[in-house]
This record gives C-alpha cells, structure tokens and sequence, in this order.
C-alpha cells in the first residue's frame, strides 16, 4: 500500500512537471521549482546585490510572462526591486507588463532583483514567480536569498583572516594582518 501511494505521488508530480511551461536557471545552472539561491554582498549604505535569473521557455508556442515578487524575510530598513523589461519601484509587486518568451527559447537578459542593504546587515528572502499571464497557474518559483555582510565577501577572501581558540576553548582570537582581536564565548 505504501508503495502505491509512493507511486501516484511521483506520477502526480511528473504530471504537474510536464504541465509546466517556464523553467529558470542562473549563472550557476538550472534551477528546480522553488530553489533557493544565495547572493552575498557588501551591507553599505550605497551598495546593490543583483541578481540575474533566465526564464525559459519549455512549450511550442510563444508565450506572454510576468512576474511576481513576494518579501518572505525583509532586513527592516532595507529596498528591494526587480526588473522585468524595465525596473520597477519598491512597491511593485507583479509586473503590469508581459514579456513575450518565444517558443523554446531562454529570455536571459529581461530579469534581475535588486537587494539595497542601505547599511543594515542580515539575511532578506524574496521569492520571484514567474507565470503565464493569461494563466497564473502556470508557474515557476525561486527563492533568493540577499546576505548583507559587514564587509564585502571579496574583502574577507583577499584579506584571509586566522582563527585561533585558545586551550581552555574560552577565547578566540582573530589575527587579521597586523591587528589581534579577542572575542570571549
């Protein structure tokens, strides 16, 4: 019996996949329904995480896209936007515009969200679905992930802080070129 039902779930689930239209993918490959992805960058008052995701195509017709962005986790303080043919404000949430994918064809150049971190470090999740206009249903989502650090990963790579704990697992010490810091546990 367990059996049967573990079957008519990855049929229904092969079903629904086959009904979907839209794939996406990134700089780092393809990506599966509802993936998250993670983008670091620097929390400065002036900086801007970007992302860039690809929307594909999958069927034999040509097909009018928009999308929708929902703020799951947001920094308080910081900005979000995305870009969907054009740039849109904070406040908009679903694109008023479908872009037309044609037929199995991969549009890599309409999409990119933008993360401001306005100086305030900490995680933001903006989920991005993308979906047929004239029907919602079909659809494909991604998670994103913008990590706000205190200083760019670029800088931590380059600059390659040590860390030591000493004996007693009480301290930690943190050589960073000529400067020790100590933290206490």
């Amino acid at each position: 019996m367990k059996n049967l039902f573990t079957s008519i779930g990855i049929f229904i689930s092969l079903a629904l996949l086959a009904q979907q239209s839209l794939s996406l993918s990134y700089a780092g490959g393809l990506l599966n329904p509802n993936d998250t992805i993670v983008v670091y960058g620097d929390s400065g008052l002036y900086t801007t995480i970007v992302i860039h995701i690809y929307v594909t195509n999958q069927t034999n017709q040509n097909l009018p896209v928009k999308v929708k962005k929902a703020e799951i986790q947001i920094v308080p303080g910081s900005e979000n936007t995305f870009c969907w043919g054009q740039c849109y404000i904070p406040t908009v949430y679903v694109s008023p515009d479908a872009i037309t994918i044609p037929a199995h064809t991969t549009d890599d150049h309409s999409f990119w969200g933008e993360y401001k971190p306005m100086g305030h470090l900490g995680v933001s999740t903006i989920r991005y679905t993308f979906f047929v206009s004239d029907n919602p249903s079909d659809s494909v989502a991604v998670y994103v992930k913008y990590i706000a650090t205190p200083v760019g990963i670029n800088e931590i790579a380059k600059n390659k802080p040590i860390l030591y704990l000493n004996d007693t697992g009480q301290w930690l010490y943190i050589s960073h070129e000529t400067q020790m810091e100590s933290l206490i546990f």
